[in-house]
Formats: structure tokens, C-alpha cells, sequence
């Protein structure tokens, strides 16, 4: 997974530590979840397998 270039127009606001976490969570999991062409979401297998086994790493 490439981390996308920060944006200077548009960059986020510095966020609370305790977010770090949960937003991680939702990163991996809204990554999982794919768009296809047609603009419908479709769970994308090989994603979540990397996701898992990256989990898996760092226990």
C-alpha cells in the first residue's frame, strides 16, 4: 500500500494521538473494500489477505 503525496491545498489537520489507531482501522478496512468501474463496492480478497498478514507481523 503507497501512502498517497500530502496535498498542500488541501492537507489535513494535524490529529489528536489517540485517533492514530482507529484511524489506521478504518484505513485498512476502507482499502479492503474496492470500487470497480461501474462505481460498486466489492470486498477485494488480495487486499485483506495482505491486510491480515501484515496484522499477523506485527503481534
Amino acid at each position: 500500500m503507497t501512502e498517497k503525496p500530502s496535498h498542500p491545498d488541501h492537507s489535513d489537520p494535524p490529529r489528536a494521538p489517540h485517533d492514530a489507531a482507529e484511524e489506521r482501522r478504518r484505513a485498512e478496512f476502507a482499502y479492503r473494500l474496492t470500487r470497480d468501474v461501474f462505481g460498486r463496492y466489492y470486498w477485494n480478497d488480495r487486499l485483506q489477505d495482505e491486510v491480515l498478514a501484515a496484522m499477523k507481523k506485527r503481534q
